[in-house]
C-alpha cells in the first residue's frame, strides 16, 4: 500500500469513527426521546380515563 493510500484510509476510518459517534448520540437523543413521548401518552391515557370517570 502507497502512502497516499494509507493516508486515504486513515481519513476514512477517522471519518467513519465520527459518523460512528454522530450515530450513537443521535440514538441516545431518541431513544430519550421517545421515553418521554411514552411517559406523555401513559400520562395522557390517565388523565382521559380520569376524565370519563367523572
Amino acid at each position: 500500500m502507497t502512502s497516499k493510500e494509507r493516508q486515504r484510509m486513515q481519513r476514512l476510518e477517522i471519518e467513519n469513527k465520527m459518523l460512528r459517534d454522530e450515530i450513537a448520540k443521535h440514538m441516545r437523543i431518541y431513544g430519550d426521546t421517545l421515553c418521554e413521548l411514552i411517559d406523555a401518552k401513559a400520562k395522557l391515557d390517565l388523565v382521559r380515563s380520569a376524565l370519563e370517570a367523572e
